[in-house]
């Protein structure tokens, strides 16, 4: 999406929200971004920076966020507390069901 390029819509799961180098492009896709809050990857500084590029870009975007998860919450296998990188089931269904409505707006 931050590429510019023509896509109807993007999803983010347990993203890293550093943006590319470079000037910043127009975001014509509508953007999905699914957050675990307790994400040591991605602060909540970092969905703030995240939140203010996507307006400047004049996207249409969303954003969901999960108390009690971190990064991987999607993922049964994760189970690194210690790395942030554990699997929450309520996180998954959720953000399942985000993703299935996200596409169901596009399509």
């Amino acid at each position: 999406a931050r590429s510019g390029d023509a896509l109807r819509g993007v999803v983010s799961l347990h993203g890293l929200f550093k943006p590319p180098p470079g000037p910043a492009n127009a975001i014509t896709a509508r953007v999905l971004v699914l957050h675990g809050w307790n994400d040591p990857m991605a602060t909540p500084d970092a969905v703030v920076a995240l939140g203010e590029e996507m307006n400047a870009a004049g996207c249409d975007w969303q954003m969901h966020a999960y108390g009690q998860a971190m990064h991987s919450f999607t993922n049964p296998e994760a189970n690194d507390a210690t790395s942030g990188t554990v699997y929450n089931p309520d996180a998954d269904r959720r953000s399942t069901d985000a993703i299935a409505y996200f596409l169901s707006e596009i399509f």
